[in-house]
């Protein structure tokens, strides 16, 4: 993991845009994702030779669930770096760094027709259910998965 950034304390649109311009101005293919609800996001770009290979992007979960404290927000890794260790990687220091902010547990929403989503089984995470999330004024078909003490991750 080359990049990290923990955004914090951040309460409007305005801020959020000049901070991630200045985030992204670093380097190129650095994402940035701001949250502002929680005011804390936290991403990590895998790199090799300065060449991006995926990200990922979590923070604390955002819509109130009971359980879990903590969300994957967004993970992707290029197809050629797939089956590589590199979303295990980003996954498990993701949860590594929500336990710094004391938050054990966390889930992951993804869309259910996605042909990846059976990757986050394979890092220990628990099929919890599928429910409907509304975007772009269409009711999607997801699937949560989640770990109760996401130090199983950990590889």
């Amino acid at each position: 993991m080359a990049k990290t950034y923990l955004v914090d304390g951040m309460t409007c649109g305005g801020c959020s845009s000049s901070v991630t311009k200045a985030i992204e101005g670093l380097g190129s293919g650095v994402k940035v994702s701001i949250e502002l609800e929680s005011k804390k996001v936290i991403s990590y770009v895998a790199e090799d030779a300065g060449e991006v290979l995926g990200f990922v992007s979590g923070g604390y979960e955002r819509q109130g669930d009971y359980v879990y404290n903590g969300e994957i927000y967004a993970l992707y890794v290029l197809k050629n770096y797939q089956r590589q260790g590199v979303g295990t990687k980003l996954v498990s220091t993701l949860a590594k760094q929500l336990n710094q902010f004391s938050i054990y547990s966390m889930l992951v929403r993804v869309l259910e027709h996605n042909p990846y989503r059976r990757f986050y089984e394979k890092v220990n995470g628990i099929y919890l259910r599928k429910h409907h999330m509304p975007f772009a004024g269409e009711l999607l078909n997801v699937a949560a998965y989640g770990w109760i003490d996401s130090s199983l991750t950990y590889h």
